[in-house]
């Protein structure tokens, strides 16, 4: 049997439909109403049908801003850099 594996963190909106064998990273975001029919990155943010990367969300669910080679949290003024296709807490 497949199925649709949701990791730590992830959030789904109302009316989400997910076409299996699929992942949901860990802290993504899924749009209400979106369509998954592939796998979705860590704290990624996704919208529509078929649902696509619209941008990046940190832990607390804000949307990320790009800033140079960065992303910055307006919300909390937390800054990340984007390795390997994964977000991660800037910590300098």
């Amino acid at each position: 049997a497949e199925g649709v594996v949701v990791q730590r963190g992830a959030s789904i909106g109302a009316g989400v439909i997910c076409v299996a064998p699929i992942k949901i990273g860990e802290w993504a975001m899924i749009g209400a109403g979106s369509v998954v029919t592939s796998n979705v990155s860590d704290f990624g943010l996704y919208v529509g049908n078929p649902a696509r990367q619209i941008g990046w969300v940190n832990k607390e669910g804000y949307k990320l801003s790009k800033i140079g080679d960065k992303f910055y949290c307006k919300e909390n003024g937390s800054t990340y850099q984007l390795i390997d296709s994964k977000i991660i807490k800037d910590n300098s």
